[in-house]
């Protein structure tokens, strides 16, 4: 990583890191892990194994935001992938109906794991993000645990991506991690955070960000998002970053 940074110190390509280095390849990680199906399934497993971890469980999002206040919704999911945490939104919320945006291989066989009676709310759909979103006019935008993986750059691609779709009042939910200054958490929780972000960094050229980096990437992809604020649920590794579009900012 060191070398990395000396190598290409602005640099915000995804084949800019110690990774490419490591292994004397110029692909980034996504190719690698797409054309190598064994180091595909070891990466894929790795991370149902996180998603296992209670601090990443689906509840700290469906308990900490009022689902239920915003009526009859329309909620798409982007990078959702198998959609299980629309599912799980979907179990608890009957006015939540839901479309799972991801690339088409992503979501291979993902409608079989829709319960029955949750046929006919949950979609899916064949989605690159960085491409103008097609689904106009929905009530609420969610990217959950997405954006970290990519540097600012390609960050505002994907916000600014969603922009000729968004309705006047449109919510935009993002469900990352919040950087803490050092000494404002638990040390163990502190740790975590910064082993993450040390990841990110060398394999993907990507980051976790602070409560201040969020707020000034969300303003600079288009000033017209508006913060309503950041909750950060107690026993969650993710916070829950609330905006709006105003389109008349």
């Amino acid at each position: 990583m060191i070398d990395a940074l000396q190598k290409w110190p602005e640099g915000s390509e995804p084949n800019e890191t110690g990774f490419q280095l490591a292994n004397n390849i110029t692909d980034s990680i996504y190719s690698v892990l797409g054309n190598d199906p064994i180091r595909g399934a070891q990466f894929g497993n790795a991370m149902k194994l996180e998603a296992t971890s209670p601090t990443r469980d689906p509840k700290h999002l469906i308990d900490n935001y009022d689902w239920a206040g915003l009526g009859p919704a329309q909620l798409v999911d982007v990078g959702g992938a198998q959609g299980h945490i629309s599912i799980e939104l979907a179990k608890r919320f009957g006015n939540i109906s839901a479309i799972v945006q991801d690339m088409g291989e992503v979501m291979a066989n993902a409608e079989a794991g829709v319960p029955p009676e949750l046929q006919g709310r949950i979609r899916f759909m064949a989605h690159d993000m960085f491409l103008p979103q097609p689904i106009v006019g929905a009530d609420i935008y969610l990217l959950r645990w997405i954006l970290h993986n990519w540097s600012d750059k390609y960050c505002l691609l994907i916000l600014r991506a969603l922009v000729p779709a968004l309705k006047p009042g449109a919510k935009l939910i993002l469900m990352e991690a919040c950087m803490p200054d050092p000494g404002e958490v638990a040390l163990w929780r502190e740790k975590d955070h910064r082993a993450s972000d040390m990841t990110m960094a060398s394999a993907f050229n990507a980051k976790e960000r602070t409560k201040k980096e969020w707020e000034t990437l969300i303003t600079e992809a288009d000033p017209r998002f508006l913060m309503e604020g950041i909750a950060e649920p107690k026993e969650s590794a993710l916070a829950i970053i609330k905006v709006v579009w105003n389109s008349e900012g």
